[in-house]
This record gives structure tokens, C-alpha cells and sequence, in this order.
């Protein structure tokens, strides 16, 4: 099915990623079949909610994906709870080791940054730069950001 997106619309399969969450990412058979057949095409595979499901090392090491989205659940502890600090650290370094990219989710608040930083991470998401907004709502936020990027000048 997703051959015939691919050829329908004429997108470039590597400008798409596919986020699959650690539930789906389980070392079976039929699932590396499909991930390989995905990153045959060019199409980029994330792991979303990782730490949270189920998924074991085996799975790491025998799929190739991009990207580990550590979840959200994680980056609540890591202003005041050293364990949870000390898991994203690792997973940090797990992704990194392993030649992922590496996103935390669920950063609310300034100094969340500035931890993982720290701790070596280079992408974040979350609230602290914006809410979840719909399609024209980030339209306008784009315009708007141009044009005030242009009153810069």
C-alpha cells in the first residue's frame, strides 16, 4: 500500500518517516520483513513513546530504524528524579551509540532543556515552544514568524 502512495503522489520516500511505537517494534519475522522493505524504499523509520512498551534490545539491534523518541513519561522526572534522569541519559546514549537520532518528547519547561543538553541530547519537542496547533493555525504562525523575521532585516 504504501508502494502505491509513494508512486500516486511522487513523494520522495526519504523525506517521509514513519513513527511506529515500541508495541509494533517487537523481533518478529513479519515486522522485520516490512521494517526492511520500508528502508528498502528510502522511508525513515522512528520508534515513538520509546522506554514505555515493550520492546527489547533485539529489537534495536535487528531493526534498522532512524530515530528513538524517548517519551514523554521520562522528561516529567528528570528535574527532580535522578532515576528518570539516569534512564534518558542511557537511552540517549543508546540511540547515539546505535547511529540513531534522538528526540526527546514532552519538554514543558526551560530548564528541561538545559538538562538534556547536558546530557548530550540535540533534539527536543514538546510545549515549550508551542501547543499542538492544526494545519492553518501553523500556517499563520509560519507567515507570521516570516514577516517579523523580514522587519529584522
Amino acid at each position: 500500500m504504501l508502494k502505491t502512495v509513494i508512486n500516486r503522489t511522487g513523494i520522495e520516500p526519504q523525506k517521509l518517516e514513519l513513527e511506529v511505537t515500541e508495541s509494533v517494534v517487537q523481533s518478529n519475522l513479519l515486522g522485520l520483513k516490512v521494517f526492511s522493505e520500508l528502508k528498502a524504499l528510502g522511508v525513515g523509520l522512528a520508534i515513538d513513546d520509546f522506554g514505555t512498551g515493550y520492546s527489547s534490545f533485539a529489537s534495536l539491534k535487528d531493526l534498522s530504524v532512524d530515530c528513538l523518541k524517548i517519551d514523554k513519561y521520562f522528561t516529567d522526572g528528570i528535574l527532580s528524579d535522578s532515576d528518570s534522569k539516569y534512564l534518558v541519559s542511557s537511552m540517549i546514549d543508546i540511540g547515539r551509540n546505535l547511529g540513531y537520532e534522538t528526540i526527546v518528547e514532552g519538554v514543558e519547561k526551560p530548564e528541561q532543556i538545559n538538562v538534556l543538553k547536558d546530557l548530550g541530547c540535540k533534539v527536543v519537542q514538546g510545549d515549550v515552544f508551542s501547543k499542538p496547533v492544526n494545519a492553518n493555525e501553523l500556517l499563520h504562525i509560519l507567515e507570521r514568524g516570516s514577516l517579523l523575521a523580514k522587519t529584522r532585516e
